[in-house]
């Protein structure tokens, strides 16, 4: 399709399963894990600099 004829602007897409990839890595490069299908949870200190999720 072109976009930049039907609307005059380019388009860039990212689809939603290679946001989540790049997502999930940056997190493991930061230390961190990704959990699935995680049930039984709350966040708290939504106001605070720092949030938790338990």
């Amino acid at each position: 399709m072109d976009f930049k004829e039907l609307v005059g602007e380019s388009l860039w897409l990212y689809p939603q399963t290679d946001v989540f990839l790049d997502l999930a890595a940056r997190r493991k490069d930061d230390g961190g894990d990704v959990r699935y299908s995680v049930t039984d949870t709350t966040v708290h200190d939504l106001k605070a600099t720092r949030r938790s999720v338990h």
